[in-house]
Formats: C-alpha cells, structure tokens, sequence
C-alpha cells in the first residue's frame, strides 16, 4: 500500500512538473512541412530520428530552451532527450531532400504519363496482324503486373522504373486451353 501511495504521489508530480518544464520552453518547427509535431508517419517517410534507435511513440515535438534543444516523445509513455542543433539541421535537410525528390518524381510521372498517351495513340491497330496484337496485349499485361507489384513493394521514383522496366521473367502467365 505504502509503495501504491509514493507512486501515485510520484505520477502526480511528474504530470506537474512535466509540464511546467515544457511550458518554460519554445516549440521548434523543424519544417513547414510538418508543422510542431511530428507523427510516427512523418518520422519515418522523412528518415528522423533513426539515429537514436527504435522508437515507439505516437508524435514527437522539438523544444528549445536557451540554445539548447531536447526531443519530446509521446505516446504510451512520455519521454525527452536532448538533442544538438547539427542533428536539427540533418532533420531540416532530410525534410528538405525528401519533398525534391517526391516533387521531381511526380512531375517525371506526369511527363511519362502524357508521353506513354502519345505513344499509345499513335499506334494503329488495323495495321497490326493477330500476333502482333497478341504480344501488346501481353506485354501490356505483364507492364501491369511489374507496376503493380512495384507500388505493393513500396518502390518509388527510378527504382520503381527499373524494376518495371529491366525485371526479367513472366510476372503473369495466361492459362493454355486443353
């Protein structure tokens, strides 16, 4: 009983003092992108906090106090860590390396995308015989499948394309008729 009461009496005083703490210091944004808080989500898409091990938490939050920051992470626990200001500009650059690729990626997409049309339109199919229509059929297929499997995989940007583009063997095979 006696043990129950020092840390109930200890959980009162850190949700007290924990606070306050937090209170005396300023928020830091490490990027507009991401705003005060930063998700588990966020974290991992733009690389953070992998230096310090894995972590489980629901959001994080930088703080400055002086010139001296610290990490808060919360979640099923709380917890804080102090951090330099070189880790915070490496955060600031993953942020800011990851949003140009995804942004010169996407508009390679679109490139692509308006280029394959054009390709696809300029084609005639009265001119083509059967097993030449055969075949765009199954390679059209079989681009599919490798695009398909590439977005399940997770793979983005010139990874992705290689992967379609240069991955051997049949990803789909028709049924032969008996």
């Amino acid at each position: 009983m006696e043990s129950l009461r020092k840390n109930l009496i200890g959980l009162l005083l850190l949700a007290f003092v924990l606070p306050m703490s937090i209170l005396a210091q300023e928020k830091v944004e490490i990027h507009p992108l991401l705003g005060d808080s930063i998700t588990y989500e966020e974290a991992y898409k733009y690389y953070l906090f992998r230096d310090i091990g894995k972590l489980d938490f629901d959001y994080a939050q930088v703080y400055k106090k002086s010139d001296v920051y610290s990490l808060h992470f919360y979640g099923d626990s709380a917890f804080s860590i102090p951090m330099d200001s070189m880790q915070l500009k490496q955060y600031v650059a993953n942020v800011e390396l990851i949003n140009q690729y995804e942004l010169s990626a996407s508009q390679t997409n679109d490139i692509n995308v308006k280029s394959d049309s054009l390709i696809v339109k300029s084609i005639d199919l009265h001119l083509m015989n059967d097993e030449q229509k055969k075949k765009m059929i199954k390679d059209a297929r079989l681009y599919q499948m490798k695009k398909l499997n590439a977005d399940e995989q997770g793979l983005h940007g010139t990874q992705r394309e290689d992967y379609i583009n240069y991955t051997g063997g049949a990803v789909w095979s028709p049924k032969k008729k008996k």
